[in-house]
């Protein structure tokens, strides 16, 4: 089964959680998209069961800022019916997620790619990657001992 999962970033997020959030999400059994430059097209998202939001910064309330990019691929999986969850912390091999409920354009800012919106989430709503994703299984390296088999002298 493919688990196809798109991965929502902002060019002005933090590019170490980048890096860790990737870290993390190569461990899950999933086929991971991301949008990497050049002409935007919503193919990526269209084809995935799942868009992951990686907000700028963390959250710290139930409640995020995202520039125009992040809120309107939010607000289009949501009216695709694509699952939507923001990710909402990190453990070593596990990211906590949040399915995102609330959707407000807001014109608090002067810049578009940073305050262009607003998502949220209930806390009591968090949960785990991997209550909805498997981690990949990883291979068990068994090391086999060959062992030499000694015929009595008598049997030949």
């Amino acid at each position: 089964m493919s688990r196809k999962v798109y991965l929502s970033k902002s060019k002005a997020g933090d590019f170490d959680t980048l890096v860790k959030a990737k870290s993390v999400l190569k461990k899950f059994d999933i086929d991971l998209f991301e949008f990497m430059g050049g002409n935007y097209t919503t193919r990526l998202l269209d084809n995935s069961e799942c868009n992951l939001i990686l907000p700028m910064t963390l959250p710290v309330t139930n409640f995020f800022k995202v520039g125009r990019g992040q809120w309107e691929e939010c607000f289009r999986s949501n009216t695709e019916g694509i699952k939507t969850y923001a990710i909402v912390g990190f453990l070593q091999n596990n990211v906590y997620v949040a399915p995102v409920l609330n959707l407000k354009k807001t014109d608090l800012g002067s810049d578009w790619s940073v305050d262009y919106g607003v998502l949220g989430y209930k806390s009591e709503s968090v949960i785990l990657l991997s209550d909805i994703y498997p981690l990949k299984k990883t291979l068990v390296s068994t090391k086999v001992t060959p062992m030499l088999a000694i015929l009595p002298t008598y049997l030949k």
